[in-house]
Order: C-alpha cells, then structure tokens, then sequence
C-alpha cells in the first residue's frame, strides 16, 4: 500500500501549486456554504470560511493572479461581515458566494494553461461577480455603520491590541513560514 501524495509536489510548478491549494480550500468553500442552507452559520463556522478565502488570497497574491486576490478577498469580507452578524448569509447570498468559489477554481486551473496570464484585468464575468460581491459586501457594511472597522485594518494601523483582539477573535491568521499575507 502507497503513502506517496497524489502528486508529487515537488516537481510542481507554483501555479501548479496554487491550483491544489485552490481545490482544497474551494472544496472547504464549498462544503462550508452548502452547510449554511442547511442551518445558520456559528462564529466557528463562519471564522473556517474565512480562513479558507484568506488562504486563497494570499496564495493567488504570491502567484499574481491578481482577479483571484480580488475574489477572495471579497469572500473574506462578506465572512468576517457575516461574522459580526451584519450581514445574513440566505440563499440568495450563498448562491453568489458559490459563484465566487466556482470562479476561484476556475481561474486557479487556467493559471496552469501555458500563456495564461495572471496580470491582466479580470475577465467581464469576472468583474461582474467582483460587483456583486462588492454589493454584498457594502450591504453588509452600510448594516455596520460608518464607525466599523474592516478586518486586518488593525494590523495595517499598527494597533498591536486591536491585532491580537483580531487574532483571538479568529479574524487573522499568522502566515505560515513567515510570507506576509494581508
């Protein structure tokens, strides 16, 4: 019986890479949302999802695949706002966010294809379903108030308390082997 990986990993390119990392935390997307039309989400719950888009963006910033960063982060920013239990995550918003996991996935295996490019601007699908999300998000947001701060803003500030507060709260991960991802 084998205990080799799948693939080995080591002979992959980063794009190659990017797109298992994609499949794996899409696939945790994917479980995770579909889990939310069976029952409403808790803090738990919501904080893995969040992880799962934080992975992705920084993984697709390092191979700049830049309409990936965009997505992902948009996820991000509807999880944490669904987090702080200002924004409802119904069918309808769980249908969009799937296209957004859909469209992750998509992009992570065109990556793979020789002259694929990850500098261009987004496709017009793409920046479709960026409005969307950014629509989501700004519901969510306008339901926050003006005052609300947006996760990760205390690291960019440089509040060391409101940082670790995020950190506790499950709003931010440490990257892993010291990459810096935002």
């Amino acid at each position: 019986m084998s205990t080799d990986p799948p693939e080995d990993l080591a002979n992959l390119s980063m794009r190659e890479l990017f797109r298992v990392e994609a499949e794996n935390q899409v696939a945790i997307l994917t479980r995770g949302l579909l889990e939310l039309e069976q029952k409403p989400a808790t803090s738990e719950h919501l904080a893995e999802l969040m992880r799962a888009a934080h992975s992705l963006k920084g993984a697709a910033r390092i191979v700049g695949l830049e309409a990936a960063v965009q997505i992902a982060h948009a996820l991000e920013d509807c999880f944490v706002l669904a987090q702080r239990g200002k924004l409802v995550l119904r069918q309808p918003e769980v249908d969009l966010l799937l296209r957004g996991t859909d469209e992750l996935l998509q992009l992570a295996r065109q990556a793979e294809t020789p002259g694929a490019g990850g500098e261009s601007a987004p496709a017009a699908e793409t920046q479709t379903l960026l409005r969307a999300l950014a629509d989501l998000a700004q519901a969510g947001d306008a339901a926050a108030g003006d005052g609300d701060v947006h996760h990760g803003d205390a690291a960019r500030r440089g509040d060391a308390s409101a940082f670790e507060n995020e950190i506790e709260c499950g709003r931010h991960r440490p990257a892993p082997s010291g990459l810096a991802l935002s």
